[in-house]
């Protein structure tokens, strides 16, 4: 799993984790385990002078081993606030299976947050793997989206007549919050038109000319 920033100045700061510390949903959690409660409740509360790495931890416990969920959390101001980046992380196991899932834990208030899970549907009959995390502008309102490029691999990679992998993006933006509410977000529709683009900087060049279209196109003012 890859992830990427908007832009190498962005801000974005990558917390790594111990390989033991990987991450699960809360399907098969004990009903009262810490994290079943945490994406119950919708909302995780970090200790005062409390590391990232170990907030996650404390909130997250549960620790799977699969190669492709090594955990790669980011901690991003995706959502403009007041009270410190959004910390974003993403798990593959095959409990979730056709979906990936990706935590988004976004502080509204002082040393809380609010916690988002996100799921990334699959294309093929196999497990998809993430290949980037990243941010930019897919539709085109002024505001960048959290974009997740999954891989779809083969069922027979060897047969030549075998299904092919696909690389396709999904777009997840965030709707601004009206006084005392919790952040809010939004799961777009599927993007066909993002189908087959194998990098992130692939997705923003095709992003980048579909923004001169939309400007090319907007009606001007007499």
């Amino acid at each position: 799993m890859i992830l990427v920033s908007s832009s190498a100045s962005s801000g974005a700061a990558s917390i790594r984790l111990p390989p033991a510390a990987q991450l699960a949903g809360q399907r098969g959690l004990p009903p009262d385990s810490v994290q079943a409660r945490t994406l119950r409740q919708g909302v995780a509360r970090r200790r005062p002078g409390e590391a990232a790495e170990a907030f996650l931890q404390r909130v997250f416990p549960v620790a799977l081993q699969y190669p492709d969920s090594q955990p790669k959390p980011i901690a991003y101001a995706w959502r403009p606030s007041a009270f410190g980046k959004q910390l974003i992380f993403s798990v593959n196991y095959p409990e979730s299976f056709p979906y990936l899932s990706v935590f988004v834990l976004d502080p509204y208030q002082a040393d809380t947050y609010a916690v988002k899970r996100f799921e990334v549907p699959g294309i093929g009959s196999q497990i998809p793997h993430i290949a980037a995390i990243f941010f930019a502008d897919a539709t085109h309102d002024g505001r960048k989206d959290l974009l997740v490029l999954a891989y779809s691999p083969p069922y027979a990679p060897d047969s030549p007549d075998g299904e092919a992998g696909r690389y396709y993006t999904t777009v997840f933006g965030y709707v601004p919050p009206l006084a005392g509410q919790l952040p809010r977000y939004v799961s777009y529709p599927r993007r066909p038109d993002l189908d087959d683009l194998e990098t992130a900087a692939q997705v923003r060049q095709f992003l980048a000319f579909q923004a001169q279209q939309h400007v090319r196109n907007a009606p001007t003012r007499k």
